[in-house]
């Protein structure tokens, strides 16, 4: 039987707070994990309280689990610690997010290289950029080398604000005869 995908030992899960109640924590894992691994009950069983003492997952603390590459992301509640089996059962109470840079320009692609060279950018199979800690600064470098017009996207700023409708039977500018 072969051994299941287990969350890293050092440095992957990290308290962001600690309350009286629950904690919550943060999970940076490999980019090779999927969200069927990190769902997994074995995924994050080494990783429960031992002790009253611990500082680690019980019952009712969240998990925010991103891989390196920021290519998903899943918030996960603890919902029991099963210690004689190493496992922890764990509840998406925020559906998963996948992130898609969308569409890139004919012969431009980008891939993940790990974490010493991150989103790497290629124009017909060739390096042209690298180091983008996401998917999407890397298809903005894209745009930016291959010219391309970037997709409109709102900003949030006002525009210019529409003109009301005069009522029936007020002459305006425009009805008046030149």
């Amino acid at each position: 039987m072969a051994n299941p995908i287990r969350c890293p030992d050092k440095n992957a899960l990290e308290i962001e707070k600690d309350g009286k109640q629950f904690g919550t924590y943060v999970a940076t894992v490999p980019a090779d994990h999927t969200l069927d691994d990190v769902m997994s009950p074995d995924y994050f069983g080494r990783w429960q309280a031992r002790g009253p003492t611990d500082q680690m997952l019980r019952p009712g603390d969240f998990i925010d689990v991103r891989p390196v590459d920021y290519s998903w992301y899943v918030r996960l509640m603890v919902r029991a610690c099963l210690p004689t089996v190493d496992q922890v059962i764990t509840a998406a109470i925020v559906p998963a997010t996948v992130f898609d840079a969308g569409e890139l320009p004919e012969g431009w692609s980008m891939e993940y290289k790990g974490t010493e060279r991150k989103w790497t950018a290629f124009y017909n199979k060739v390096e042209k950029a690298a180091l983008f800690k996401t998917q999407e600064e890397a298809r903005a470098k894209i745009i930016e080398l291959s010219g391309a017009e970037p997709e409109a996207r709102p900003r949030g700023k006002p525009g210019p604000k529409p003109r009301a409708k005069a009522p029936e039977g007020e002459k305006t500018k425009e009805s008046e005869p030149a």
